[in-house]
């Protein structure tokens, strides 16, 4: 499955004007800065996403016996097989 991420564009020019008016820089340095944190914070997210979708499976260990086969089998009751 590929992960897509959409940007609130809204947000990031708001994030932008607030370092320019705060005398961060220019507008246009700020908006390339605050467009690069978001660049890399869309990254990592979509890098956790596909990290979780991977499962790791075990094996079990455990063999039944014949003994415990047919104890399972004979005890009279209904096993749903």
């Amino acid at each position: 499955m590929k992960a897509t991420i959409t940007v609130n564009k809204s947000r990031l020019f708001q994030r932008a004007w607030y370092l320019t008016k705060n005398k961060y820089g220019s507008f246009a340095y700020n908006l390339r800065k605050v467009w690069a944190e978001m660049k890399k914070a869309i990254k990592d997210t979509i890098a956790k996403i596909e990290l979780s979708e991977t499962v790791q499976y075990t094996a079990t260990t455990w063999t039944p016996s014949p003994e415990t086969m047919y104890n399972y089998y004979n005890s009279n009751a209904y096993k749903g097989d």
